[in-house]
């Protein structure tokens, strides 16, 4: 059976750190403008679509 998923390169993604190997950080509350070039093959449109990570008992090194 065929799977009807597209490959989608997603690249410059922004804000970044070091390559990507440090999460950016905010103030609770603070907003944070993301942006990315998305390439498919097939698809007319890309969507960002982000989810909220709550970490409960997330202990700061």
């Amino acid at each position: 059976m065929k799977n009807n998923f597209d490959r989608i390169v997603i690249e410059n993604v922004e804000p970044e750190i070091d390559c990507g190997s440090s999460p950016i950080k905010r103030v609770v509350d603070e907003k944070v403008s993301v942006q990315a070039d998305g390439k498919s093959s097939g698809a007319l449109d890309e969507t960002l679509v982000f989810q909220k990570l709550i970490r409960k008992n997330y202990i700061y090194q």
